[in-house]
């Protein structure tokens, strides 16, 4: 079933575009501003955004290393958003930045549960990872930025942590958000750290998995999120190219009993987001071979998944190896594009090139994805991309893109389009009750073949019906 909620607006590309999707335009100059590093960093990187002083823009944090399996720990990067631009503020806000770490991941989120997002840098080499709490606002309303946290978990690790990723979620269903950290080949395996609360937490890996569940090889990914729709938090865990995914059931107490495989190969990254908009996570695997997906369709009685394979089509963007993986809608149609770095975390090498990819399902009825440019080269198809984000810079609602790449940082701000309201079946500008009366005429199934489908299935099921009136009535006007 889909959710009538997310249906916004569908695109029509912008004239003299070079793309034959959306397009963006390069614009670091005017949209970066760097301090404690040089535009042309040839650091490993990985990024993450959040509205961290809360003035309902986005900002960015960097986080960096030697590249590859290399010690070398490097200091991390704050950009806070300023008018439009991503300003370094590194030195005024999170001084603790400049203390060099071998930093593999960074993830923000909101610790101890006062409204304000914090910083957690995933460390790798032996390097504990650190968490810096956000202190909000003064009395006068000055962003105070964030203070580093000691001995904010226990026990130590034992032996010093490699950890490649970290994810955060609500596993014990007490109103915080816990931690699991993805080891990548070191004997600590990964780890489940429980929150008190307050941003205290306790490694409770043993008390929650039996023995040798928690093992990993190259663990590069992990998701907390409720899989199979029992009202409890899962855990999917992408443990490197040789494992395949692993699928951890809550067992409805916070503890996790049962470990599903599920059918998968040469998985060096995942991601997880409902790309059909029915309710339920599915997954985007970076694969060795062509990338694919794994659609969540429902739930057996023991609590597993049962899921569908689609493999994204062909393009010589999404083939070999593949990074980071990043989900918005970039066309505003209602359904999760997906956008793939190219730089693997372990293997050298930078040489392939970064894809956008479209949701094909508003448009063929089919699940999956595909490169509308392939085989092109555009400039945003970047070699070399560590890592990226899709954020709105400039706050006109079009998601412009960050590029961490092998050679330093770029900026691409979206090409705004001109957006058609869904539920304007007539084309008039208007939606309204001759929409209304074209969608009641075309009311049922739609004819076959379908897809391609009718013109009141607005939700693209083959069907019209209560969610193709609801997602009328929501852009009534």
């Amino acid at each position: 079933m889909l959710s009538a909620a997310v249906f916004l607006v569908v695109p029509a590309l912008p004239a003299g575009a070079q793309s034959q999707w959306v397009d963006w335009n390069l614009d670091t100059a005017a949209r970066l501003q760097l301090s404690v590093v040089s535009v042309n960093d040839n650091q490993e990187k990985d990024v993450t955004v959040g509205d961290f002083d809360n003035d309902g823009d986005t900002d960015l944090v960097i986080v960096r290393k030697v590249p590859f399996s290399t010690p070398g720990s490097q200091i991390n990067v704050l950009l806070m958003n300023e008018d439009g631009v991503l300003v370094d503020r590194t030195v005024a806000l999170i001084p603790g930045f400049m203390t060099p770490d071998d930093s593999r991941d960074v993830l923000a989120f909101d610790c101890n549960g006062n409204g304000w997002l914090d910083i957690l840098t995933v460390n790798t080499f032996g390097q504990a990872p650190r968490l810096f709490i956000n202190q909000g606002v003064d009395g006068k309303g000055t962003f105070l930025g964030w203070v580093e946290s000691l001995n904010w978990f226990s026990p130590a690790f034992v032996p010093g942590p490699k950890f490649c990723a970290a994810y955060d979620g609500d596993i014990d269903n007490d109103g915080d958000l816990d931690l699991y950290f993805s080891d990548y080949d070191n004997t600590l395996e990964d780890r489940l750290l429980i929150n008190d609360g307050n941003g205290h937490f306790t490694d409770e890996t043993d008390l929650r998995f039996p023995t040798g569940i928690n093992n990993s090889v190259f663990g590069t990914a992990s998701f907390i999120h409720d899989f199979n729709l029992d009202g409890w938090p899962d855990i999917l865990r992408s443990s490197g190219a040789f494992e395949p995914l692993k699928l951890l059931i809550n067992n409805q107490a916070g503890r996790f009993e049962l470990m599903q495989i599920l059918p998968s190969n040469a998985v060096y990254m995942v991601r997880s987001a409902d790309f059909d908009n029915d309710g339920r996570r599915d997954m985007y695997v970076v694969s060795d071979g062509q990338d694919y997906l794994l659609m969540n369709d429902s739930t057996n009685p023991n609590g597993t998944i049962n899921v569908t394979q689609v493999n994204v089509s062909s393009s010589t963007h999404t083939s070999g190896f593949g990074g980071n993986v990043h989900v918005t809608d970039l066309d505003r149609d209602g359904f999760l594009d997906v956008g793939v770095a190219d730089v693997d975390v372990d293997i050298p090498g930078c040489v392939r090139r970064f894809a956008a990819l479209r949701n094909t399902l508003p448009d063929t009825g089919n699940d999956g994805f595909h490169d509308p440019n392939n085989p092109q080269t555009l400039a945003w198809n970047t070699q070399g991309v560590h890592d990226f984000a899709w954020i709105d810079i400039n706050g006109d609602q079009f998601m412009d893109l960050f590029q961490a790449t092998c050679s330093g940082y770029r900026v691409f701000m979206m090409e705004p389009f001109e957006l058609d309201i869904v539920g304007d079946i007539d084309g008039d500008g208007v939606v309204g009750i001759l929409d209304f009366l074209l969608l009641l005429g075309d009311w049922g199934n739609c004819p076959d073949p379908c897809p391609p489908t009718c013109a009141a299935d607005l939700d693209a099921d083959c069907t019209v019906g209560i969610l193709d009136f609801l997602l009328l009535l929501g852009n009534w006007g």
